[in-house]
């Protein structure tokens, strides 16, 4: 019995101390902001026009391009101005202090027991944990992901312009919703953020609309709510959250989010040096199980030709050649359904268009819109936006079915491809001639303000993808070695990986390649490229250079496929204890070095 007293009174002891040491690291962290608020408000001086945004350090300013040299004089009593600008930030360090709690600064929540087989029942409802959401605070802290330089940047507020954010909604949970309201409310500074729109497409869900009807009081004075009678789709309520909206900049965003550290400044100060600029910003994944909050690399966005969006790492080369790691990043496509876009330009393209049902496809259609009619579409490095991604789409989204987005695809193909069309047709089958709606006003918009073709986006924006067009191919699909059933695959992770041989698996990306008439065999942006030029050495892909030299290849239908240069020819290697591997050698008659790509332009011969 002394034992277990003993035990008793050493865990109590324990316990109370922690809590104890919980509750002083609780009041410190408000009395050092206390300080720090102090602190900054003393240091402000009192006809300053400058304002820090919170980032941490020394830095002064740092902009990517000159401003104008003042504001547009709508905002004069300067000194005021500077202690206002202060409280937004002053509430963005109190929320995304170190804090307890499940999830806290984007951490897995892991379940077990009864909470997870609760989850398993509940995640077909919204395709992410249900369970989880709810445990994890609406206004928990998050890993600023942000590059370290970004956090030195300053931004004058007063030359910003003001933004409306539009979050379109069917049946979302309450607390993935309310976090994402919540995470706008306490990121973004007051003065910048004129409103939140809150679209409700015809949720039925009985729960949420009853607690719509009380939003919290923390957020209801920037928060604006709007009903849809019937089901609109995630596209028309976005276009209705714009007509309604008051601000100069619209952004958009989806019902799942949460936005990082200043993730709103960087896209505002690009529009105001640029009012035709859409931008984007980093899209940072959170697991769909564990609501872990992870960083995403800096990517731009471009698409396949059946339309199909995919992130595009830059090349090393590219990184090398930055000058400013922070520069904004020119992007053939916006990311997915979230960007910024000033009001007039939006307006003057003629918006969204409504004949479309899902969000990313309006998004492939409203880069194309900005590209060809004069705007320009830029990812900046140090906006940072969490999403979820979803384990699928949800089924209870008006559009989400894939006859829809078919619908979706060939409408944006027949709007804006024009004499490319075949390109997209080519790869979607069965999609010519079904019906894709009136699109009669797209035409004579395009008219008006004198759009370029999709021949000039294609030189112009998205070069890479000209080089893969039926057009330049002399051979495509999967390359297959009959001897040894494989077929090269193009490894994951990018430049400077050497390709290896897998089964072959039908519509598998990885295995999709091509041979150009300038003798490239191409994975969409990456060459087959051999730089050493010995026998028995791997071949890896690079960024194509277009060049010609080490990623020039000599093929026959089928045959060898032969290094133009060091004239070796691809060949397997295989040994008893290792998988096969494609390795150059001599060129001889084994049907090891026997190729064949999956079709053969017409006019395909041996070159």
């Amino acid at each position: 019995m002394p034992r277990i007293y003993f035990t008793v009174v050493v865990s109590g002891t324990a316990w109370f101390s922690l809590a104890f040491l919980l509750f002083l690291i609780h009041h410190e962290s408000r009395d050092v902001l206390r300080t720090v608020q102090q602190g900054i408000v003393a240091d402000v001086p009192v006809n300053s026009g400058q304002v820090h945004d919170g980032g941490g350090g020394g830095g002064g300013h740092h902009h990517f391009h000159a401003h104008p040299s003042e504001g547009n004089g709508r905002r004069s009593n300067a000194h005021s101005r500077e202690e206002k600008d202060l409280d937004p930030i002053l509430g963005q360090i109190d929320k995304d202090i170190p804090r307890f709690g499940p999830g806290e600064g984007g951490q897995p929540v892991l379940l077990s027991g009864e909470a997870l087989g609760r989850a398993k029942l509940t995640r077909h409802l919204h395709n992410y944990n249900l369970v989880v959401s709810d445990k994890i605070s609406v206004e928990r802290s998050v890993l600023d992901t942000r590059n370290q330089r970004c956090q030195d940047i300053t931004y004058k507020f007063s030359n910003l312009p003001s933004a409306t954010v539009i979050i379109a909604f069917h049946n979302e949970a309450w607390s993935t919703l309310m976090r994402t309201v919540h995470s706008v409310i306490n990121r973004t500074p007051r003065d910048v953020l004129k409103e939140v729109i809150l679209v409700n497409d015809a949720s039925d869900d009985d729960e949420l609309q009853k607690k719509l009807r009380n939003i919290p009081p923390l957020v209801r004075s920037k928060v604006r709510l709007i009903h849809s009678k019937q089901r609109e789709g995630v596209t028309r309520a976005n276009l209705r959250g714009a007509k309604e909206a008051r601000g100069e900049v619209l952004v958009f965003l989806e019902s799942h989010c949460e936005v990082n550290t200043h993730w709103l400044e960087p896209m505002l100060d690009l529009i105001h040096q640029g009012p035709t600029t859409v931008v984007s910003p980093i899209v940072d994944p959170i697991d769909a199980d564990t609501f872990a909050y992870r960083a995403a690399p800096l990517a731009r966005h471009s698409f396949r030709w059946n339309l199909e969006p995919r992130s595009v790492p830059l090349s090393k080369i590219e990184i090398a050649e930055r000058l400013n790691p922070l520069e904004p990043v020119r992007s053939p496509l916006l990311s997915g359904g979230i960007f910024a876009v000033a009001k007039s330009f939006y307006d003057r393209v003629g918006g969204l268009d409504g004949g479309l049902t899902g969000f990313s496809e309006a998004g492939i259609d409203f880069s194309f819109k900005a590209w060809m009619c004069g705007g320009s579409v830029y990812v900046v490095p140090c906006s940072r936006v969490g999403r979820i991604s979803l384990l699928a789409q949800p089924t209870s989204d008006a559009g989400a079915d894939t006859s829809s987005r078919d619908h979706d695809s060939i409408r944006i193909a027949e709007s804006w491809m024009d004499t490319y069309l075949e390109e997209f047709y080519s790869t979607v089958p069965g999609a010519k001639d079904r019906y894709f709606g009136d699109i009669s006003d797209i035409t004579k918009r395009k008219e008006k303000l004198n759009c370029h073709n999709f021949a000039w986006y294609l030189n112009h924006v998205a070069p890479s993808l000209l080089a893969t067009s039926h057009r330049t191919k002399r051979a495509w699909g999967q390359i297959q070695n009959r001897e040894a059933r494989l077929c090269l695959t193009a490894p994951s992770g990018g430049e400077g990986k050497k390709v290896i041989l897998d089964s072959c698996h039908s519509n598998a990306n990885s295995q999709m390649l091509l041979m150009t008439k300038d003798y490239e065999i191409r994975f969409e942006e990456l060459c087959l490229d051999l730089s050493d030029y010995r026998f028995g050495q791997h071949v890896t892909i690079e960024e194509c250079h277009g060049m010609g030299g080490s990623q020039a290849w000599i093929h026959s239908k089928p045959g060898h496929i032969q290094h133009r240069e060091s004239e070796l020819c691809l060949d397997i290697s295989a040994g008893r204890t290792y998988k096969a591997q494609m390795v150059t050698n001599e060129c001889n008659e084994r049907s090891a070095q026997n190729w064949e790509f999956s079709h053969y332009s017409k006019t395909a011969a041996k070159h």
